[in-house]
């Protein structure tokens, strides 16, 4: 059994996947499901890219696909960041149609700086502190489904001690955990500088401590190579930690899943 809930496609301005050849990879390497998560982000420039039509287009495109590989469970998902900070715009467009499920991140802080990016500029603990408190305002706010790629700022660095911040990611574990919000285990990490799973495993470690079982697992796949590369070794990472089983969203609720 196998499953990947983060996935953008050419609905993305940034990815490239093909809907067709991605069923095909998905089931040829024994998935089970499969999100198509494309991005829906707050700006004149992308209220633009991906406002009413384009969503609806993404949409019937993935119907199409599952009437194509009906063996494949496609979802149809979106990744809406910032979601706290125009919810109301987003709403109107997914009320049009709803996704299955709605993964939440944040991307940039309040001063505009994109920290899901490769960047020069030095990260500040300040700067740290204002990424935490963003996704901390963004599960307080909730009404969504599952916690995009927490500690995304890593992602392009060595190394980065953010233990000053662990009040703050704790709220936010918390929150989530109160919340029946999922955590994603986000693994494009592995293949970049960081080399490893975001939120790291010790962050992983204290979210289990405090309770939380609620996970799913996310490859945030932008290129066909990308997709099911290093998803064992992100099992084995996974269960390192503790856990013994992911999730599945089904008729308006998780479904446990265990590993195989």
């Amino acid at each position: 059994m196998k499953i990947d809930y983060h996935i953008h496609t050419r609905f993305s301005s940034d990815a490239e996947i093909d809907l067709k050849e991605l069923a095909r990879k998905a089931i040829s390497n024994g998935y089970e499901s499969i999100a198509i998560t494309d991005h829906y982000d707050f700006g004149a420039e992308d209220i633009a890219n991906y406002g009413i039509p384009p969503y609806l287009k993404n949409y019937a495109a993935v119907d199409e696909i599952r009437k194509e590989f009906p063996n494949l469970d496609i979802m149809f998902g979106v990744e809406a960041g910032e979601y706290h900070r125009f919810h109301e715009w987003a709403d109107e467009v997914f009320n049009l149609r709803p996704p299955d499920f709605i993964i939440a991140s944040i991307h940039q802080l309040l001063n505009g700086r994109n920290l899901s990016v490769p960047f020069s500029k030095i990260l500040t603990p300040e700067d740290a502190k204002a990424y935490y408190q963003e996704n901390l305002n963004l599960v307080r706010f909730g009404k969504f489904h599952i916690l995009g790629h927490l500690s995304i700022f890593k992602r392009y660095l060595s190394m980065y001690d953010d233990s000053h911040c662990l009040p703050l990611i704790e709220e936010i574990f918390q929150e989530i955990i109160g919340k029946g919000i999922a955590l994603e285990i986000n693994f494009s990490a592995l293949g970049k500088t960081l080399q490893n799973v975001l939120p790291e495993p010790p962050l992983l470690h204290r979210y289990y401590e405090m309770g939380g079982r609620l996970i799913t697992l996310g490859s945030d796949s932008h290129t066909i190579n990308q997709f099911d590369t290093n998803y064992n070794k992100t099992v084995e990472i996974v269960r390192d930690c503790g856990f013994t089983s992911l999730f599945v969203w089904k008729n308006g609720q998780w479904e446990e899943k265990a590993f195989m």
